[in-house]
């Protein structure tokens, strides 16, 4: 197993993923550290790509209904608060009224290294101030990264 592993040799795990999964990652992090934290010779290290999406209501009236539509909606359809709630840790304490924000990256980001402990998970997380998924669909109502947007005024207005 990775435990036998990382007992006989020193060994990094590097832990993460991209854009959705970048956002789990995000929330289970401090978790896995813990978990691999009774064999001194494992360190774990977070890959975060684009998980910082952004608790912002889409560009006037496209058929996306934004990340924190669609959270909460997740939140309150699927239960997943007792999954936030497990892996987030501090995250969710500072955010109890509403733990569904700890599923995005802007607020779950500053939790990260304080579940049970003090110590800082070590962590690079990526993304992009003009992200092409969130702009396609927030601005242009397309579903997908539009391969050539194009802005007018109003919405570059919105998007700087």
């Amino acid at each position: 197993s990775f435990l036998d592993l990382g007992s006989k040799a020193s060994t990094k795990l590097v832990f993460g993923g991209g854009s959705a999964g970048g956002r789990g990652a995000m929330l289970w992090l401090d978790r896995v550290r813990d978990r691999f934290s009774t064999n001194s010779n494992i360190s774990v290290l977070g890959f975060l790509d684009s998980p910082y999406y952004l608790d912002i209501e889409p560009y006037d009236t496209n058929d996306f209904v934004g990340f924190p539509s669609l959270t909460r909606l997740a939140d309150q359809n699927f239960n997943t608060s007792n999954i936030v709630l497990t892996g987030s840790g501090k995250c969710s304490d500072v955010l109890f009224q509403a733990p569904w924000k700890c599923a995005l990256g802007q607020y779950a980001a500053s939790h990260i290294g304080t579940y049970r402990t003090n110590t800082t998970t070590p962590f690079v997380l990526i993304a992009s101030q003009f992200d092409g998924w969130q702009l396609s669909n927030s601005v242009l109502g397309y579903n997908g990264i539009a391969s050539d947007p194009n802005f007018d005024d109003d919405q570059l207005e919105y998007v700087v």
